[in-house]
């Protein structure tokens, strides 16, 4: 028996998500993106003023309209000031942010807001990030940069825990969240009924569209235009009106709807289950052209070039010298090219290799910037009669003071080369072997689907930085190459799972042709430090979850295995940087939970990772970390 209502109440929103690196480095693409997509979506909407949306677009799609399509900049400005369009924007670069420190979120922040003020535009309190990442530390920096509702999909939601409460709206610590798949909700406490749903949450691109910018035929689709036209008016001769996600939490609120409490949550993307999170970009090899772990890592280096410039600058000024504006513009642009570098499409979800190429563009571009930057802040200090440091150490942490930031003499854990990375030198460090190394972290190492013959590591002891208390701290090189038959194991693995079949190769070791390193989890507890908060270490009862295993970028490298011990990756090594994975339901050692460093369909190729095995406090192992992977020393040289 239905129950009948004093008042009821329809909302329905939409969020188009662009993302102009759609197919990043193809510029011919970016004109036809909007020309098929965004072109449209301004005219709809200025078509029919009494229907508003959300859009999530990005700081350099606005700077790309106004170099190139000035009218449809017009056009949107127009409908985000009479607050139709509300813009929801997040980086300036559709960043994979959960593989990358926090100072990079911040500065694609500061750029967006030089462009919304120079345009005239309006940005909303609304998060919505490319792929819908989302995790612990997007809170803080939502709160800190001024955001305070979060659009969550369901698959995120269900990934971490499987039942819910259906609400109008949640919180999760000091924001507001909507979570897609609540189409409906009953506040039978004053007889009031809220109907809200989604009308559109998806690519942008594809809303008035045919076809995707990938294949041929791409364009403006009328028919997509008109449906899109019925749908709207359907939903409103049903008592929907179409608001804005701000206008709606903002209802909610005047009515004295309480919000439903969520969380915890890890760091993860839409479509959870099926992408595996920042794994699909972090270590999922679709294609055998496929290069995410050296993609990833060479960003790391050319940041670490970056942060190295960005401190002789600082330095220089904190000297009395002057810094002429030319070199503050060209720092800008060098930050531009890395946030560019780190646009998750150059490592999924299916690139094509103008997109993999993409990324070491970009990352090349942001070294040249700064090689041009230091050469002229060698002429400028030569008039000061003081050197570069060329073969010197900079220290590129916010603490280094003015007297310490160039370091003649560093420990072996931390002198990172702009390409190499350690100069480990066997004469100054203690060579183990690999039953010390089991020793050290309490359990068996394994490597899984590799040649046995391909295999070679190293293993050293190394000193520790004077501000960290040593306890042990080891570094682990280990070069390796896949082992598998890709033909035959998919063809028998069908039989094998025709019973209990999946169509998704994450969760069936016999359909997922993994290889990688697996180290023994020898606690039931997630240590790490969020994405966006390396600087805040995160400790978790994995009961916490419904999760069997979930998958983490880890930008400062930290997870832990309990008992002290903590596995730091080095992520501008090689191809070290893909995500970790967390297991507690057997997939790869039978009855032992483990956090393992494997690549799903890996191309054939040979493999080097690094990492630090570090045995102390949690506190001195994130100092590490961010020593390593946030606020390396970086040797400065001119290539």
């Amino acid at each position: 028996m239905s129950k009948d209502y004093d008042q009821t109440e329809k909302y329905s929103m939409s969020i188009y998500h662009f993302n102009l690196q759609y197919k990043a480095g193809d510029k011919n693409s970016y004109f036809e993106l909007v020309k098929a997509s965004f072109t449209p979506f301004v005219r709809f909407f200025d078509e029919h003023p009494e229907w508003k949306a959300s859009l999530e677009i990005q700081g350099h799609f606005i700077g790309f309209l106004a170099r190139h399509f000035p009218e449809d900049l017009a056009l949107l400005r127009k409908l985000n000031l009479r607050n139709q369009i509300e813009i929801v924007n997040v980086h300036y670069s559709d960043q994979v942010y959960l593989a990358y420190p926090y100072r990079d979120m911040v500065e694609s922040c500061k750029i967006n807001k030089e462009i919304f003020d120079r345009y005239g535009l309006k940005r909303s309190g609304v998060f919505f990030a490319q792929e819908n990442f989302f995790g612990e530390g997007a809170e803080r920096y939502m709160r800190e940069q001024g955001f305070n509702i979060a659009l969550l999909n369901q698959h995120f939601y269900s990934h971490h825990h499987k039942t819910r409460k259906f609400a109008p709206y949640y919180k999760y610590k000091s924001i507001f969240a909507l979570i897609k798949g609540a189409h409906g909700y009953n506040a039978e406490n004053n007889s009031r009924q809220i109907i809200q749903r989604f009308s559109y949450w998806d690519d942008g691109e594809l809303a008035f569209a045919r076809g995707n910018n990938y294949m041929p035929g791409y364009g403006a689709s009328e028919k997509a235009y008109q449906n899109h036209t019925y749908k709207y008016k359907r939903l409103e001769s049903q008592g929907f009106q179409m608001v804005s996600v701000t206008d709606y939490i903002n209802r909610m609120r005047a009515l004295d709807l309480q919000p439903v409490e969520i969380g915890p949550f890890t760091d993860g993307s839409w479509n959870m289950d099926y992408y595996g999170g920042v794994y699909l970009w972090m270590g999922t090899y679709r294609l055998p052209w496929e290069r995410d772990g050296e993609i990833r890592s060479f960003t790391y280096q050319s940041r670490n070039k970056l942060l190295a410039t960005e401190k002789l600058i600082e330095w220089g000024e904190s000297q009395g010298i002057k810094i002429p504006q030319e070199i503050k513009l060209d720092l800008k642009m060098a930050w531009k090219h890395q946030l560019l570098a780190e646009v998750s499409d150059s490592t999924g979800q299916t690139p094509v290799l103008v997109e993999i190429y993409y990324t070491p563009k970009e990352s090349r571009d942001c070294i040249q910037y700064c090689n041009k930057i230091l050469m002229q802040l060698e002429d400028i200090f030569k008039e000061k009669n003081i050197s570069l440091p060329w073969g010197k150490y900079i220290d590129t942490s916010k603490e280094s003071t003015d007297n310490k930031i160039l370091l003649d003499n560093i420990p072996a854990c931390y002198g990172v080369e702009n390409r190499a990375g350690y100069e480990l030198k066997k004469s100054d460090l203690d060579l183990l072997t690999y039953a010390d190394l089991e020793d050290l972290i309490g359990g068996s190492v394994r490597m899984l689907r590799v040649r046995k013959k391909s295999i070679k590591y190293s293993l050293y002891e190394t000193d520790l930085p004077d501000d960290i208390d040593e306890v042990k701290h080891v570094i682990f090189d280990i070069r390796w190459h896949p082992n598998y038959s890709l033909f035959m194991s998919r063809v028998l693995s069908f039989f094998r799972t025709a019973k209990n079949y999946t169509f998704t190769p994450l969760y069936d070791n016999k359909i997922g042709n993994y290889s990688g390193l697996i180290f023994p989890l020898n606690e039931e507890k997630l240590i790490y430090c969020p994405a966006l908060m390396e600087d805040t270490p995160k400790v978790y009862d994995l009961d916490k979850f419904d999760f069997k295993r979930t998958w983490l970028g880890l930008p400062n490298g930290l997870i832990g295995l309990g008992n002290d011990v903590y596995i730091i990756k080095h992520n501008y090594y090689r191809d070290t940087h893909i995500a970790a994975t967390l297991n507690t339901d057997n997939q790869f050692v039978q009855g032992e939970n483990t956090v393992s460093f494997m690549t799903l369909n890996p191309p054939r190729k040979t493999y080097n990772w690094r990492f630090s095995i570090f045995k102390g406090s949690l506190k001195n192992a994130v100092v590490l970390a961010n020593k390593l992977n946030v606020n390396p020393v970086v040797k400065i040289s001119k290539d």
